[in-house]
């Protein structure tokens, strides 16, 4: 055993020296810390106590008192690996102060895994709360506006293809300037006139040769409310249209985008899925024909 004075003199030797004894030994070391978890909680549990000026009277029995019976994290049901360093920030089992100003006394302790604790650290149950409510609410609205349809990627490209070409043709009809077309996940066309125009538009091929008149609304779907926003937070001095076309592109519904987001929102059928589907309903903006306006494109 080196005295302190050898250890300081030569810390780099002995430090090397020490991370080869334990790859070494890497099971027995494993072995060990299982055998003594709680001791190695007490220990850390108490320096760091110490650290945050914060009560410490546990003992090792108390930690074996509050450990899971099923050896599971009793927030997120994740089984405790212990000795396993690629799960030491998931799985392993941490000692958690439940009010964390109370410090580790008995009845303020409990074993959770270090994710759980992590999650907690800087939050309180409360925050813990309304943070994993938003997020539920947030992946629930996700998979209704994307996972809820059947992506049909070669007749998304068709349609996306004739439409473009469709509003591009109109629009150089009319002398519009700086017209350009291109997928970046944002709006389908910008072109330039008296002002600055995004266009973003889809065909609807139930609509044939002319608009039913028991249709009294236009429905875009609302997962294209992301352009809204993203023309309001970075375009604000550019109008957007929705432009909806029948299905040989010789007509087409215009629409504001504010008259898109004045307009209420409903679930309808989806009629690309099965009618057993759970995915069946898609939210949609319905906006009656009085707000959008109806072009002949060409004959």
């Amino acid at each position: 055993m080196p005295t302190k004075e050898q250890y300081h003199n030569n810390k780099e030797y002995y430090k090397n020296s020490s991370n080869e004894y334990y790859k070494n030994n890497k099971e027995y070391f494993r072995e060990r810390y299982k055998l003594n978890i709680e001791s190695i909680k007490i220990h850390g549990a108490k320096k760091r106590a110490k650290a945050q000026n914060v009560p410490f009277n546990i003992t090792v029995q108390d930690v074996k008192d509050v450990w899971p019976v099923d050896n599971k994290c009793p927030a997120l049901s994740i089984p405790f690996t212990v000795g396993n360093k690629e799960t030491k920030n998931y799985s392993s089992p941490a000692l958690d102060r439940i009010i964390p100003s109370k410090g580790y006394v008995k009845g303020n302790i409990q074993i959770v895994s270090a994710l759980a604790n992590n999650i907690m650290t800087n939050a309180t149950p409360d925050q813990v709360i309304q943070v994993g409510q938003y997020f539920k609410k947030v992946t629930k609205d996700l998979n209704m506006t994307h996972n809820n349809r059947t992506f049909d990627r070669q007749s998304y490209n068709q349609n996306d293809a004739r439409a473009k070409k469709a509003i591009v043709d109109y629009l150089k009809s009319l002398s519009f300037e700086n017209i350009e077309a291109k997928e970046d996940f944002y709006f389908d066309v910008s072109a330039k006139k008296d002002k600055n125009y995004f266009f973003e538009v889809e065909i609807k091929n139930q609509w044939g040769s002319s608009w039913n008149p028991s249709w009294k609304e236009v429905r875009i779907p609302e997962r294209k409310s992301r352009l809204m926003k993203r023309k309001e937070k970075d375009y604000p001095d550019h109008d957007l249209y929705f432009v909806v076309f029948n299905t040989d592109c010789t007509q087409a519904w215009f629409i504001k985008d504010t008259d898109v987001d004045d307009s209420s929102v409903g679930t309808i059928q989806n009629s690309r899925q099965p009618k057993d589907s759970p995915h069946l309903r898609e939210p949609f903006f319905h906006i009656p024909v009085e707000k959008a306006k109806l072009i002949q494109i060409s004959s």
